[in-house]
This record gives structure tokens, sequence and C-alpha cells, in this order.
């Protein structure tokens, strides 16, 4: 018997995907620059998208009951990993968007996007409940932040 995955589960992997493509795209723009932190971040996101078992659920989008609790061990191992995400720093790369999968990275406490491109910033950054820093500087085409941005109480610095 198979099973589908469900959609929010699936969607979530995804945005993961997306995001740790938009992370190492954009990290390795100049990588003689490249935070130690951007680093496991990559290799973080990295491992989850090349382990087998997730490439397998990606693909097919299904896994039979025997596979469930590796499932679900999966997703767990990913949420505990992408918690070990806790600063990311995309400064002077030329960005102009930020993608809204950035709600996953919840452990995130410092973000810098200073002197880039960015026009706007996604409402998700709510989710971002732990981030103590914001870094924004250098961004003349953002002309409006968010109203989500006053609902992180940790936000100290941006």
């Amino acid at each position: 018997m198979r099973f589908l995955l469900t959609s929010r589960l699936l969607k979530v992997l995804r945005e993961i995907g997306n995001l740790s493509n938009f992370i190492f795209e954009n990290a390795n723009r100049d990588d003689a620059n490249l935070a130690d932190d951007n680093r496991k971040a990559i290799k973080i996101t990295g491992e989850i998208l090349s382990d087998s078992f997730v490439a397998k659920i990606l693909k097919d989008e299904q896994f039979s009951a025997e596979e469930e609790s590796e499932v679900n061990a999966k997703v767990e191992m990913i949420s505990k990993k992408i918690a070990e995400i806790k600063i990311v720093q995309m400064v002077g790369i030329g960005i102009d968007e930020i993608p809204t999968s950035i709600k996953h990275l919840t452990g995130i406490r410092s973000l810098g996007l200073n002197s880039n491109n960015l026009k706007s910033l996604p409402e998700e950054l709510k989710f971002l409940v732990s981030m103590t820093t914001l870094n924004l500087c250098g961004n003349s085409k953002l002309k409006m932040l968010p109203r989500s941005l006053a609902e992180i109480k940790s936000l100290k610095e941006f």
C-alpha cells in the first residue's frame, strides 16, 4: 500500500530546497568573503537535500506504510538541522528579493542583508522569532518595511 505525502510536508521540503539553492547560489558569488556561518547553512541544507530518501520523497511524493516512520524521522531531522542555522550574511551580493521560504529558519539570530538591491521584504520574516539583529543598511531601493517586523519581540537591532 502507498500513501500520498501530505501536501504541507511536500511544500516544506520544496521550500527548504529553494532556500538552500538561494543561499548556495547567492553566497557563492564571492566565495572569498563567505562567512563560516553561511558555509554551515549551505552544508546543513545540502546534507538534507542530498539525502537519498528525501530526494525520493520529493520525486515520488508518496511512500509505503513501512517508510512512514522514516519519513517522520527525516522531517524531525530536517527541523533540527534547519534550527541550527543561526547566522546568515548575504552582504553586497546584489540580491533584490528574499524568498518567502526564509520562514523555515526559525532559529536564526542574525540576518545580514546590507548593501544589496532589496525592493521589499517578505511578511514571512515574522516567523524568525529568535532574530535579534537584522541589517538592511545600503538597500536604497527598499522603501517600506513589512508591519510583521513589529511582531518579532526579540529584534533589538535593525
